[in-house]
């Protein structure tokens, strides 16, 4: 497998697994408006849409934060370098924070 291929799969598994993301958070959405419809209009509230809700909120949560330390992104080119002035503790502080800063600021 060449470089291109390996990078080529690299991105198919990562659309796949975006994919993943976006059914847990569909269904999710798709169970509070059952849920919603259920007790305000039919006026007969079911149970299981709130286990679903919360469990796809707890697997999407696990889920994006696998993905948030699998495809991590190089920050210092987008925010630079921590600066030369410090040293020791400091230094290891701040480029603990730009790290963990979020890909993209909206």
């Amino acid at each position: 497998m060449t470089f291109a291929d390996s990078a080529a799969l690299g991105r198919w598994l990562r659309k796949r697994a975006e994919n993943v993301a976006v059914a847990l958070l569909s269904t999710m959405f798709a169970c509070f408006i059952i849920q919603i419809f259920f007790r305000y209009v039919l006026n007969n509230p079911v149970g299981w849409t709130e286990e679903v809700i919360v469990t796809t909120w707890l697997w999407s949560v696990l889920w994006g934060a696998a993905l948030r330390s699998a495809f991590r992104y190089p920050l210092f080119e987008h925010y630079g370098e921590c600066p030369a002035h410090l040293h020791g503790t400091d230094r290891r502080r701040v480029g603990f924070h730009l790290r963990n800063l979020p890909a993209r600021v909206i």
